[in-house]
């Protein structure tokens, strides 16, 4: 989940810890229909204050308009001298409902990321407006998605919960070591998922491209992250990192892995041709 909703679970009560990183940034598009951008008299360079400016009086779906998708809506307005209101935000919390939509233009603009902002594109109904790891640069290293669960299951089964920080920590390994290794599990994986359904190969190369920097080099959870994460997303400064925070299992994964041996072509070459049969 994001930091966001983790920390309002915290804040209302619920005995929640994140305990691994899992994306760093804040990987998100902000997608228009097609031919909005002409509408507007925009180009895809256009200074941002102008292609924020085009949003007033939009509609604009995303996946939880009180969590980070409603956030970043919000945040783009405010550095466009608007306010929270000069925008429609709507509730569609399901991936193929918002494409949907913008598909059928009941609505102006979505926020998603990958598949989304690829399926619009490559599909010929959706453009990209804003992209905020080039518009907005500052937010690239803001921890952002994290694994979290009760603090109580992390305190009493440390074994269990650092059992799946060392699995994760291996397959973000994997995807900075090997990539196209790493893909072919992933798309192996999602085919299995679907029956057999095979995912577009120019789609599924976007997706993997777009996505793969996002994920961290280390599972353990940064201050510098958190204090990006702290300003972006409003977290209430009484909820400190310790109290949302556990990262003693991540740092000592973190600590593993950086001291293991690396990983052998002959290895890769395993795990290549068991992707491919998964």
């Amino acid at each position: 989940a994001g930091i966001r909703n983790i920390s309002q679970g915290v804040s209302k009560g619920q005995a929640l810890k994140a305990f691994s990183s899992s994306l760093k940034g804040f990987p998100n598009f902000l997608v228009v229909r097609k031919g909005f951008l002409d509408e507007a008299g925009l180009k895809a360079d256009s200074p941002l204050n102008d292609r924020i400016a085009s949003l007033r009086g939009k509609n604009v779906a995303v996946n939880d308009i009180g969590g980070s998708a409603g956030d970043f809506v919000r945040e783009l307005l405010r550095r466009g001298g608007f306010g929270d209101r000069d925008a429609a935000l709507i509730n569609i919390s399901s991936t193929p409902g918002r494409l949907a939509a913008l598909k059928a233009k009941r609505i102006d603009a979505l926020v998603g990321y990958a598949p989304e902002p690829e399926t619009a594109m490559i599909e010929g109904y959706g453009e990209i407006l804003i992209d905020s790891a080039t518009d907005i640069p500052e937010i690239k290293s803001i921890a952002y998605i994290m694994h979290f669960g009760r603090a109580a299951y992390i305190q009493e089964k440390p074994d269990v919960v650092e059992r799946l920080v060392r699995a994760l920590a291996k397959a973000t390994k994997l995807m900075k070591d090997d990539t196209a290794v790493a893909r072919d599990a992933f798309f192996a994986q999602m085919s299995a998922k679907a029956f057999g359904g095979a995912t577009d190969a120019k789609l599924a190369e976007l997706q993997w491209n777009n996505m793969r920097p996002y994920f961290p080099a280390a599972m353990s959870i940064t201050d510098e992250g958190m204090k990006g994460a702290r300003t972006f997303f409003q977290i209430p400064d009484n909820l400190s990192n310790d109290t949302l925070i556990d990262n003693s299992i991540a740092r000592r994964v973190d600590a593993a892995t950086a001291s293991a041996p690396a990983r052998s072509a002959a290895s890769a070459s395993i795990a290549s041709r068991e992707a491919k049969w998964a």
